[in-house]
């Protein structure tokens, strides 16, 4: 008699996992297609069985394209498409900026969802240091329903490594084209040379990056790239590198440091008020163009060396130049630090940065100082280590944001 009742017992409890089992599985089914059915990142999170192109599908979804209307260098209106990636399940979308910094003045921004609908664009905000742009969409009848764009979350800068797969999405021609692929390189240095009256330059270097291929298939224009776990990764610089590089391969810069900012644009956003880092601005002088020389790791050598030239792509002082043949790291200042009058002179170079009670940060690369400044908060005390123009002592400067 007990024998039966312990068997009995164990039937129980077979059926009631059984049923638990299936109320969790309808419990997700309605969570994600009728309270959170935007949400791409939490569906293949919670639901990891998908095959590759199935998430690659969804990713579509999330990805967007953005028209425009612009004048070029020439003072003529040209029309432009760039593929962008919805973040927020408000309409936030993160592009590339280098595919917007050749123009004066951006009109008639219009971004299209795979599902056909149209909003209305507003560019909220420009970060060279990531080459990330930040637009909001907006209802084209000025209404203020509901965003209703699936959405992806933003990779970390762990997120990616060599070897890992990833979806690649560009938007050609009204159409999204899905090509999978793997991260290389995981921790790769260019620079972009452009021709200007003849001369060599350097326009809108990246310090930081990765290289993902994709086989045999070169029909990849640039785009947005993704993980599979339900993350964007970064953005391709598309045609501007595919010469330093083998067929199929092309140069992603991570997506990761909007998350410094993005918050913050959002809350501003719904305040009505317009979001500006003064501390980075203080520091990356956004109306002057960026170039980044680096030395050859694979050649066992070391350091970087990061500094601005003009409009008139002139260097700003012959101690560029010697900085560029120095070796020595560190971010080179084309104009002086000011933040709420702590000064550093123009033509010094930062060498270390440390925020609160972090550990110190040595400036080997752009990335390390712009990630660490990113990432200090209203009270927080600041401490940069540097040396002035044509000085060996180090100085410090110490400030509270």
């Amino acid at each position: 008699m007990a024998e039966k009742k312990g068997n009995s017992k164990i039937v129980w409890i077979i059926l009631f996992s059984i049923i638990t089992v299936i109320l969790c599985y309808l419990f997700v089914v309605v969570y994600f297609y009728f309270i959170s059915p935007y949400n791409i990142s939490l569906k293949i999170g919670f639901w990891p069985f998908v095959s590759d192109e199935a998430i690659g599908e969804m990713y579509a979804d999330a990805t967007v394209q953005i028209n425009y209307e612009a004048t070029d260098e020439n003072f003529e209106q040209v029309s432009v498409s760039v593929v962008g990636v919805n973040v927020k399940k408000d309409g936030y979308i993160l592009a590339p900026l280098s595919e917007f910094s050749d123009y004066s003045e951006l009109t008639q921004i219009t971004i299209f969802t795979n599902s056909g609908t149209a909003y209305n664009g507003e560019l909220l905000y420009s970060d060279k240091n990531y080459n990330i742009a930040v637009f909001k969409c907006l209802n084209i009848d000025g209404s203020d329903k509901k965003i209703r764009i699936p959405y992806v979350k933003i990779g970390d800068k762990s997120d990616y490594s060599a070897y890992d797969d990833v979806i690649l999405i560009s938007s050609t021609s009204g159409s999204k084209a899905v090509i999978s692929g793997a991260i290389e390189d995981a921790d790769y240095v260019e620079c972009v040379p452009k021709l200007v009256d003849g001369v060599e330059v350097y326009d809108y270097t990246v310090s930081y990056g990765f290289i993902v291929s994709t086989g045999d298939n070169y029909s990849f224009a640039g785009g947005a790239v993704f993980d599979t776990k339900g993350k964007l990764l970064g953005f391709c610089f598309g045609e501007l590198l595919e010469t330093n590089l083998l067929p199929g391969e092309y140069f992603i810069q991570p997506a990761y440091g909007a998350k410094y900012f993005l918050e913050d644009i959002v809350d501003a956003q719904e305040d009505g008020e317009v979001y500006q880092n003064d501390l980075l601005s203080a520091v990356c002088g956004f109306d002057n163009y960026e170039a980044t020389f680096m030395v050859d790791h694979e050649q066992g050598e070391t350091g970087s060396k990061t500094f601005y030239f003009d409009r008139a792509w002139n260097p700003a002082s012959t101690a560029i130049e010697e900085f560029s043949l120095s070796g020595g790291p560190g971010f080179y200042l084309f104009k002086e630090f000011d933040f709420e009058g702590n000064v550093i002179p123009a033509n010094s170079i930062i060498q270390g940065v440390k925020i609160g009670n972090e550990s110190k940060v040595d400036v080997d690369w752009r990335v390390d100082l712009i990630d660490a400044l990113y990432s200090a908060e209203s009270g927080d005390r600041v401490l940069l280590t540097y040396t002035e123009e044509g000085a060996s002592s180090v100085k410090t400067l110490s400030f509270t944001v």
